[in-house]
C-alpha cells in the first residue's frame, strides 16, 4: 500500500508521515504529493509543484491531475489531504458557533465538504479503488503537535502556531519550521499507545486517528 499526501506544507507532512507510522505505514510508502521535495529544481518559479498553502491544495483538488496519476498507479490506494481551519474563511466555509460543544466536527465536516465540492466528485470517491483520508486541524496543525508536550485540551486552541512556539523554548527545543525539525518534534506519534493517548486532548487529531484507521484497513 502507498500513500499519498496533498497538503499545505512539508511540516504537516512530517506531523502526518509519523501518524502514518504508528498505523503501520512505512516512510518508504508516503508519497508526497504538495509539496514536493525536487533539490534539483525548486528554485525554478515554473516548478509550482514546491509551493505549499490552501490555495495550492485547492487547485489540485479541481484540476485532479496530480491526484487522478497517483491513483492510476496499481498499490497507490489511499490519498490524504490536509488542511488548517485557520483559514476557512477563505475556503469559504461558514464557521459554527464556537460556544458549541461541537464545534470541531461540525467545522470538520464543513471543511471536508468544501473540499469534496473542489474534487467535483458528488461528495464520494470516484471508485472502489479511491480511498481518502481527511487531515482537518481545527485553527492549525501546532495543535496536534502540543498534545505531546504535555499540553491538555487543544481542541480548539487560538493561535497555537505561536504557542507551540512559546512552548518549545521553554523545553529548549527548536520550533524551526522545517519537515526533518518537526519530524523531530513528532517522533512519538510513531508510537501507537503514545498517539491513542495524547489524541484525547484534541478533537480533530482524534478524528484524523479514527478515519486513518478505518481507511488503511479498507485497502489493506
Amino acid at each position: 500500500m502507498k500513500v499519498g499526501i496533498l497538503a499545505e506544507g512539508r511540516t504537516d507532512q512530517a506531523v502526518i508521515s509519523n501518524i502514518l507510522r504508528a498505523c503501520g505505514v512505512d516512510s518508504s510508502a508516503i508519497i508526497y504529493l504538495r509539496p514536493q521535495v525536487d533539490e534539483t529544481d525548486k528554485h525554478n518559479p515554473a516548478n509550482t509543484r514546491t509551493f505549499g498553502g490552501w490555495s495550492y491544495v485547492k487547485k489540485d483538488c479541481e484540476e485532479k491531475t496530480e491526484i487522478e496519476k497517483f491513483f492510476s498507479i496499481a498499490g497507490n490506494d489511499l490519498l490524504i489531504i490536509h488542511l488548517d481551519s485557520a483559514e476557512a474563511d477563505d475556503f469559504p466555509v461558514d464557521r459554527p458557533p464556537k460556544t458549541s460543544r461541537h464545534y470541531c466536527a461540525a467545522l470538520s465536516a464543513r471543511i471536508i465538504e468544501r473540499i469534496w465540492d473542489w474534487l467535483h466528485t458528488g461528495g464520494k470517491p470516484r471508485g472502489p479503488e479511491e480511498i481518502y483520508a481527511f487531515a482537518i486541524a481545527i485553527e492549525e496543525i501546532d495543535a496536534w503537535v502540543m498534545t505531546l508536550y504535555n499540553e491538555t485540551d487543544t481542541h480548539d486552541s487560538a493561535k497555537p502556531k505561536e504557542k507551540l512556539q512559546r512552548l518549545l523554548t521553554k523545553k529548549g527545543l527548536s520550533s524551526e519550521e522545517s519537515f526533518d525539525n518537526f519530524d523531530r518534534l513528532t517522533r512519538d506519534f510513531r508510537k501507537s499507545n503514545t498517539l491513542q493517548r495524547v489524541a484525547k486532548n484534541n478533537a480533530s487529531l482524534a478524528a484524523f486517528v479514527s478515519a486513518l484507521k478505518e481507511a488503511t484497513h479498507r485497502s489493506a
